[in-house]
């Protein structure tokens, strides 16, 4: 199955100077995978560990954290360091041992290390502590991704193109690739649902496989919970029930009554640690108390960043959705198109908000392009939030809106129609 993400591996490790690669992503989303398809791609020799069940290796970390990276790799495998330095290493969702002591403190770049991680905590520490490194992450499949999976990369091609050009897409293409992207919300983003589909050519039994998948995450998650299963449980229950209100605000009474922030903050940091979760931020006008940005939205490509925005992180208002939109219980109609088209925008990298102004008017989606704050009209059914969208230009001075919907492409000036299924591809406008 190809993915998008071999081409970015590729740009990371060729990248002079940038020695260690970390890829990180949630569980299940084709981390080991990818690294290992292109490692294998592109040297003759490597050297893996599974850092999670390899317990000699573990054991070794633990009696040896005064060592720096290279003398630990040396004697783990009884191979010299200058040997070492000639073939890439691998190191499969190592824990906080390896970040410990002196491992990292005599890194120079000589190995050639990939680092994959599913905590986004450990690849932020990895990232501020090691200079010359590369973050990748690897989120849920988005449109684009999902059109490269299943051979018709011509499509994406296409989409990338008509939207550089600001072209109406020949009619009879738009045509199948609005059935495609309805295709593309039945089996989600998540590789081995893909594979599924790849290989049966029908979406017949995908339902049965995302639970079954689904389950098998939420196992892994309450198992490895800083708090409790049921906290955990509840976080993630809370995050689907808010979906079936008109504010999507995430609301720590929505897990229970009674339940306070100092109670649950931790375990919603934790699920947005492990990309489970993303965080959508509320956009407020300079001057007022702040939202801060989640470094949750850091997807696919290369991320070199990591860095504080300088944006007020106390304040409370945001939206929580899943990573991909195959862990939802059930379809929930224009709240799946919305989180479908979150996921899409974020996964290339895009800075999204939602806003509201407190008097009625309120926009799921605004994005950060060319440095202006640009609302998202998404339309279902033919409807619009057009009264909003004008009450966020008088607020921030713009003219420019971009409509969602399943119209083809239509450039009207500072008005742009854009299929929904090309959402990931807004920031080729």
């Amino acid at each position: 199955m190809n993915r998008k993400i071999t081409n970015q591996l590729k740009k990371a490790d060729k990248e002079d100077g940038k020695r260690l690669i970390i890829v990180n992503g949630m569980k299940c989303v084709g981390k080991t995978y990818s690294v290992l398809d292109y490692v294998k791609s592109e040297y003759e020799e490597y050297l893996y560990i599974d850092a999670t069940h390899d317990e000699n290796f573990k054991e070794y970390i633990k009696k040896n954290a005064g060592c720096g990276i290279k003398e630990l790799l040396s004697g783990f495998f009884k191979i010299e360091e200058e040997y070492l330095v000639n073939i890439p290493i691998i190191l499969d969702e190592p824990d906080v041992n390896l970040l410990e002591g002196k491992v990292f403190e005599d890194y120079d770049g000589r190995l050639k290390l990939f680092i994959i991680s599913s905590d986004r905590d450990i690849a932020e520490t990895l990232f501020n502590r090691v200079s010359i490194t590369q973050v990748v992450h690897l989120a849920p499949m988005n449109f684009g991704d999902f059109l490269v999976a299943t051979g018709k990369e011509w499509y994406d091609e296409v989409i990338t193109g008509h939207l550089m050009s600001r072209r109406k897409l020949p009619e009879m293409i738009h045509e199948e690739l609005l059935d495609l992207y309805d295709l593309y919300l039945q089996t989600g983003g998540m590789p081995e649902i893909v594979d599924e589909y790849i290989r049966m050519g029908s979406t017949e039994n995908i339902r049965e496989r995302q639970k079954t998948l689904k389950n098998a995450l939420w196992m892994y998650l309450y198992e490895n919970s800083i708090d409790s299963e049921a906290k955990t449980k509840g976080v993630l229950e809370a995050v689907e029930k808010i979906l079936e209100k008109d504010n999507h605000k995430f609301m720590y009474s929505a897990i229970r009554d009674g339940v306070t922030k100092k109670l649950y903050a931790p375990t919603v940091e934790q699920l947005k640690a492990s990309n489970v979760i993303f965080s959508i931020p509320r956009l407020v006008p300079d001057g007022a108390k702040t939202t801060g940005i989640d470094t949750s939205y850091k997807t696919a490509g290369i991320d070199t960043s990591f860095k504080p925005t300088g944006i007020d992180t106390s304040y409370d208002d945001f939206r929580l959705y899943y990573s991909d939109i195959s862990l939802y219980e059930r379809p929930y109609g224009l709240k799946i198109t919305e989180s479908a088209i979150l996921q899409n925008i974020i996964s290339t990298g895009m800075k999204a908000y939602y806003w509201e102004s407190g008097t009625g008017a309120e926009l799921s989606c605004v994005i950060e392009f060319d440095g202006q704050h640009i609302p998202v009209d998404i339309h279902t059914n033919g409807k619009g939030k057009g009264r909003s969208v004008s009450a966020f230009q008088k607020i921030y001075s713009t003219d420019k809106t971009i409509k969602l919907s399943e119209e083809n492409c239509r450039f009207d000036g500072n008005t742009v129609n854009i299929p929904v299924y090309a959402a990931y591809g807004l920031k080729n406008l």
